[in-house]
């Protein structure tokens, strides 16, 4: 008895071990992957940090797929970004997996105002127009604004976007909410208040890029929102 008690101690132990040793070669992979793609912005060292046999050990196929498409995103690379989303969506992805292709993609396109958001936009509601869960009709929700605002330029969802803002959100949030609806405002006409709304918007983020985004807008830069 005693035998088999200290045979699934050390069995144990071994599930343990090698837990932590996935864990520890799996941080120090994504560290590398973030200094590459993030903070050299070396493109060639990401590819092949990302096509590595460790990578393809340690990650799965989505989750290598979906770190390369924020990683095109963040280089600007369109044509590459929607090629990668594309892929992905055509995968059976997670409904995690799932949501952040779309939001990563349509938010990209958007920004860029790139009529290529409708499309996908159009692929998610048909992905998701049965679904219950409450986090995919905000994302639903979300989506939809943010290509209103950014495609469209649609002033009628000033007043979505002002009770959006008025409610018990979290800064960075509403950074973002006064930040499309100051794009609103400015294609209104009313500068005064795009800049009012953009001046909180500043307050409201800690995103140093953001910030400094903002600063340049208002500095004069205006084609920039």
């Amino acid at each position: 008895m005693k035998s088999v008690i200290l045979t699934i101690i050390i069995l144990a132990a071994a599930v343990i071990s090698s837990s932590v040793i996935r864990r520890f070669f799996l941080d120090r992979l994504s560290r590398q992957l973030y200094e590459a793609a993030y903070v050299k912005k070396d493109k060639e060292l990401f590819e092949i940090l990302i096509a590595s046999p460790q990578a393809r050990m340690l990650m799965s196929d989505v989750s290598r797929d979906i770190m390369s498409l924020n990683f095109r995103i963040s280089m600007d690379d369109r044509e590459m970004a929607v090629r990668t989303a594309e892929r992905l969506l055509k995968k059976k992805l997670n409904l995690q997996e799932a949501q952040s292709v779309y939001l990563s993609a349509i938010a990209y396109l958007c920004e860029k105002e790139d009529a290529k958001a409708l499309d996908f936009l159009t692929d998610m509601k048909n992905r998701f127009q049965d679904s219950k869960d409450l986090n995919t009709m905000l994302m639903l929700y979300d989506c939809e604004l943010t290509y209103d605002v950014y495609i469209r330029k649609d002033t009628g969802r000033i007043r979505d976007l002002e009770e959006l803002i008025s409610t018990d959100i979290d800064p960075e949030s509403k950074a973002v909410y006064q930040y499309r609806l100051a794009k609103l405002y400015h294609h209104e006409g009313d500068k005064e208040k795009a800049v009012q709304l953009l001046n909180e918007a500043k307050d409201n983020t800690k995103n140093d890029g953001a910030r400094k985004k903002i600063d340049r807008i208002l500095s004069g830069d205006w084609d920039r929102l």
